[in-house]
């Protein structure tokens, strides 16, 4: 039916219960359940992204990393290594790319939009009503 080896298919049984704890761990193109040597780690820091992406902020491979070595600290994982090569293969099993952040939207908050707009008709009155220009278009 689903055309597998037997041994395959006894792996699979085997492993059965590791498979099942690993469910959500598994990406589209995973083929097998890599178990982390750090699992809390990595969850702490897939919690810390995505709350900063959540605001719209870039985060880079060097935040990514010092960001890391101060959780492992906390964690209690004493020999961690941040390397670049740990943070390649964290990003590739999570899924992780970087690119980069589009938009307007959380460059400015409300406050400072409200604050700026009260400032401004103050300096315009400085200025005669000719010589007020838009700025806002190229």
């Amino acid at each position: 039916m689903f055309q597998i080896l037997a041994s395959t298919l006894s792996t699979i049984l085997k492993n059965r219960q590791t498979i099942v704890e690993n469910e959500t761990n598994f990406t589209p193109k995973q083929k097998i359940v890599l178990l982390r040597q750090y699992d809390y780690l990595d969850k702490a820091m897939l919690k810390w992204i995505r709350g900063i992406r959540d605001r719209n902020r870039p985060i880079s491979g060097t935040l990514m990393r010092e960001k890391a070595v101060e959780f492992s600290k906390t964690l209690g994982y004493p020999d961690f290594k941040a390397s670049a090569g740990w943070l390649d293969k964290f990003k590739k099993i999570l899924g992780l790319t970087q690119k980069s952040i589009c938009g307007e939207s959380e460059d400015v908050s409300a406050e400072v939009c409200d604050c700026w707009m009260q400032k401004i008709s103050e300096i315009l009155q400085e200025f005669s009503p000719q010589n007020n220009f838009n700025a806002d278009e190229t």
